[in-house]
């Protein structure tokens, strides 16, 4: 069972960590995001053509609203297309980018712990779909991209939103 962690304690090593949070669905990146990093790929500042993915096709596109979110630890070394899958399992869709910027804003320490990924947004850069990625190292954080079908390896966390039951 997933549990609800404060921002000061660490995840759980192969487990789930449950936020609840507000997002703002109407946010797009802009320069304004390198206050919150200190080092923000350009991709997030110049208006570039974010797409969902089609598990998200249904999240709105604007306004405000309260979401659960999920930062997944599967503890193997997966590709894209197999962490979907398990997320699915799980009832779970991978997180946006308004949602990841939200998380990445509350939760700033956490990515100095580990990477962490969101699938439900990505871009086409150098010829490659790429999606968001949070990173830490020893100069501050970042907000990056990577490729999408990249090999993750066990000490990726990924962003993911638990799957709403239609009435």
């Amino acid at each position: 069972m997933a549990e609800t962690q404060k921002a000061s304690e660490p995840a759980p090593k192969g487990s789930e960590t449950v936020y609840t949070l507000t997002v703002d669905y109407s946010i797009r990146p802009t320069a304004d995001l390198r206050n919150d990093f200190d080092y923000v790929s350009d991709v997030y500042t110049e208006g570039t053509d974010w797409q969902r993915d089609e598990r998200c096709k249904d999240v709105p596109t604007d306004g405000e609203r309260a979401v659960t979110l999920e930062l997944v630890h599967l503890n193997k070394s997966l590709t894209t297309k197999q962490i979907l899958s398990e997320l699915d399992a799980k009832g779970l869709r991978p997180a946006i980018l308004e949602e990841y910027i939200a998380f990445a804003r509350k939760q700033p320490d956490f990515q100095r712990q580990f990477p962490i990924a969101a699938f439900g947004s990505s871009c086409l850069r150098g010829g490659h779909r790429r999606v968001p990625w949070l990173y830490w190292h020893g100069a501050g954080r970042d907000l990056r991209l990577s490729w999408a079908w990249y090999d993750w390896s066990e000490c990726w966390r990924f962003l993911a939103v638990r799957k709403e039951v239609s009435a």
